[in-house]
């Protein structure tokens, strides 16, 4: 089953730009959503060899006013992100990311938005600003996992009146 896929609903798009994580590069703007799935979302399961906790969806959008008004330069800004998008998704499909709860299933929704210089950028460069941007997205959208999770575990201990130091 795949595990990697293209997001298709407005609504996961407006999801991810909105409550998910943004990182800018000189090239490109990652922006990272990760939200648990429920259980009645869990049902799927995915190939062997993959992180079972984590399943992807992936999308690249080049608008006219962030990259050209001309639809050749667009389409040839996503068609060079995309190859620098797969290896960093199967880089982190085949290990298991740290800071996950691996008894939870997360969709992690990655949108790559191109500048205007990612149509001129040396292969390279692009690359690494590629994968530079997904980290930084993806380590705070873990910290917002985190944080999420922090006050629920705040108010199930008593408290005694004292503030913790």
């Amino acid at each position: 089953m795949k595990t990697r896929t293209s997001i298709k609903k407005v609504r996961d798009f407006g999801a991810a730009f909105r409550l998910g994580s943004k990182a800018a590069g000189r090239h490109v703007v990652s922006h990272v959503q990760l939200r648990e799935l429920g259980p009645e979302d869990q049902a799927h399961k995915t190939a062997p060899g993959v992180a079972a906790c984590l399943d992807l969806e992936c999308a690249v959008v080049a608008s006219k006013k962030s990259v050209d008004k001309r639809a050749v330069k667009r389409n040839r800004a996503k068609r060079r992100i995309r190859p620098a998008m797969h290896q960093v998704a199967t880089a982190l499909l085949t290990e298991r990311p740290k800071g996950l709860d691996t008894s939870k299933r997360f969709v992690l929704v990655w949108i790559v938005r191109p500048q205007r210089s990612s149509v001129a950028a040396q292969w390279e460069e692009l690359e690494q600003d590629v994968q530079q941007t997904f980290r930084n997205a993806f380590d705070r959208a873990l910290r917002r996992i985190g944080q999420q999770a922090r006050p629920q575990l705040a108010a199930a201990q008593p408290t005694d009146g004292t503030i913790p130091h």
